[in-house]
Formats: C-alpha cells, structure tokens, sequence
C-alpha cells in the first residue's frame, strides 16, 4: 500500500501586490484556475512590521509548487522576502518545487542591493540574512522572462501548460499508469473533510481515461455502515462503475479498473473492496 501525503494546494502563487495584482497576476490565477489547477492566491496586503498568518504559511506548506512572480518591487517587499524565504525553506527539505517567473525585469540585471540596504536599516540581521539566501538561491532557477514573450496572454497559458504537464507527470508516477497488472491502493489525505473530497474527486478527473473502467464511490463511510459491509460496498461501487467492467458478470482479467473511494475511515472498507480486484 502507497501511503504518500497529497497537497491542499497544487500552486501557491507569490507575487508583489504593488507590482502585479491587478494585472499578470490576476491573469496567471484565472489562468491555473481554469486548468484545474488548485491554486491559493492571497488577497491581503500586508503594512511594514506584519507577521505573515499562520493561514498563509500553511498554504505555502500544503501546496506542491510556488510560483514566484518576481517583478520590480518584489524584493522591496518585506512579505514578499518572507514568502520567499519560506518557500525556498521547504524546497530544501524537498516539500515543494519553486518556479521562479520574472515579469518586467531581467533577472541577469536585477538590482537589489538598494533595496537590502532599506531592509537592513529597519529588520533584524539574522532576518535579512536569511531573505540574501533565498535570494542567492533564486538566481540558480531558470524561469521564463515576460520580455521574452510576445504577450502576457501566451505567457500565462505556457506557465499553466507546464505546471499542468509536471502535475500530471508526478500523479502518474504516483499511481505507476504503466503497470500492466498488480493492485495498487493510494491514500489520499488532506487537512479537512471537503479538502480530502475535492481532491479525490480531482485524482479520479485527472486520471480515469487511462482505465478500461473506472468508478468514484463517495460518501463510504455512510455505505459502511451496513452489517454486510463487504458486499454493500461492492455493490455500490458496481452501481456507479463506467467501462467494461460494468458490463461483465464477473471480475474481468487484464483489465486495468479504477477505484476512487471517499470518506473511508476503516482499514477494513478499504479490504472489503480490494479483495475484489487482487486477483483481476
């Protein structure tokens, strides 16, 4: 059994609000949005002297990739500086992929020493240290430029493809689409009943077409309560089953079936179910 921690979030999306709010920002959020790409996008400006929510950092925490738009005034930015920092903190424990875009700056020219020095006037040392760090390490990441783009249009389509393509290539890792046979049994956890649903129900949109049949079987714990656990789930599961599968009297050979299950909370629902397929 396959037991990995799923994401809140697929994009936590950083940016300057001076900078680009109103503008590719908004754009890239609708645009990740409408490729269903779950994407937190914070709408609060924070004052000089603000502590960061603990709301927020658990965002960039739940999420599997940052999107960081660095433009003119992201580094005189103290919040924006913190994201960062944190951003790359849990890159380097290997919790999160960082995607640096660089919108209407160059990131071979980009002066920021200005603003340190304003930074180091009125911030503790050991704080700005670590913001020069993230920085330092944000300069190793190649991302795309808006100069070099004809227009934000394209830009913010291109930057969603990409994601798109690595979030699906890292969920068919995940659930090995190229195994020919075997059972596999993925946990799906989130912080929160609607998170885990919504996600379930993401997983099964984003990969049913790769199964000759495929069924999402919710609200199992309710299902479960039957004294005949066993069959009261099998049962459901074939009412709600698409594919071959739901045409055949018996459990078929050599045929690749997926089963997304929602709000299981017994070892034993998931058994009861599995059992049925360990020998497909």
């Amino acid at each position: 059994m396959t037991s990995p921690t799923a994401s809140k979030y697929d994009v936590f999306l950083s940016f300057s609000g001076q900078d680009t709010r109103r503008t590719f920002s908004s754009f890239l959020y609708h645009e990740l949005v409408q490729s269903n790409i779950r994407t937190f996008k914070d709408d609060k400006d924070l004052e000089i002297g603000q502590m960061i929510s603990p709301e927020l950092e658990r965002a960039i925490g739940d999420s599997r990739i940052a999107v960081v738009v660095v433009s003119e005034n992201y580094v005189a930015s103290h919040w924006c500086l913190e994201e960062l920092r944190m951003i790359m903190d849990f890159e380097d424990q290997g919790l999160i992929t960082m995607k640096p875009i660089f919108y209407g700056v160059d990131p071979f020219n980009l002066v920021v020493a200005e603003q340190i020095k304003k930074h180091e006037a009125r911030e503790d040392h050991e704080k700005v240290l670590s913001w020069k760090r993230a920085l330092t390490d944000l300069w190793y990441i190649s991302g795309p430029c808006s100069w070099k783009c004809e227009d934000d249009e394209k830009l913010v389509k291109k930057i969603a493809d990409d994601i798109s393509n690595k979030l699906m290539t890292d969920l068919d890792r995940l659930m090995d689409l190229n195994s020919k046979k075997g059972l596999t049994v993925i946990r799906i956890w989130a912080r929160g009943c609607n998170a885990r649903s919504a996600l379930a129900k993401y997983v099964y949109q984003k990969t049913y077409q790769h199964f000759e049949s495929h069924g999402f079987l919710a609200k199992v714990r309710t299902i479960s309560q039957s004294s005949h656990i066993e069959g009261h789930l099998y049962e459901e599961f074939l009412k709600n089953i698409k594919g071959e599968y739901s045409t055949s009297k018996h459990s078929p050979k050599n045929q690749r079936v997926l089963l997304v299950a929602d709000d299981v909370d017994k070892l034993e629902q998931l058994h009861a179910l599995a059992e049925h397929f360990e020998d497909a």
